[in-house]
């Protein structure tokens, strides 16, 4: 997702808008983090500092490479997404199941938050994220 163009700029913008609506539709959500699957922080909004979203980007491409391993190795199937429980919060990594770029979501709340409407709310956002990057010429 190149910032160069005006397309990229308005793509850019467009999933800097989903990501923030994100943020709005749970309270209980600190961060949400768009980047791409080799580790590569691409957007990122909520409570996170500069050295974080760097670091939430490449644990993310981590995570979804292991995670997509473990579902070939043992289900024989396509990785979804990993949900993480800690004893201060949960965190989601999803793929963004688009045809043009490779990405992924990851969201965190704190404790406060619901593990099935942070899953149900970053499935939304990949899928919205997924709509945004396809329709891009």
């Amino acid at each position: 997702m190149s910032g160069d163009t005006s397309g990229g700029t308005q793509v850019l913008q467009a999933c800097d808008a989903e990501l923030n609506a994100l943020l709005g539709r749970l309270p209980a959500l600190r961060f949400a983090s768009l980047s791409t699957v080799d580790g590569r922080a691409v957007l990122a909004a909520g409570r996170l500092t500069d050295t974080a979203v760097e670091r939430v980007a490449a644990v993310s491409s981590s995570l979804l490479a292991l995670g997509e391993a473990f579902a070939r190795e043992t289900a024989g199937s396509a990785y979804r997404h990993t949900t993480i429980t800690a004893d201060d919060g949960l965190i989601v990594v999803a793929r963004v199941p688009s045809s043009r770029q490779r990405l992924a979501l990851a969201v965190g709340c704190d404790h406060g938050g619901n593990l099935a409407l942070l899953l149900g709310c970053a499935l939304d956002s990949a899928a919205a994220l997924t709509r945004i990057v396809d329709r891009a010429a």
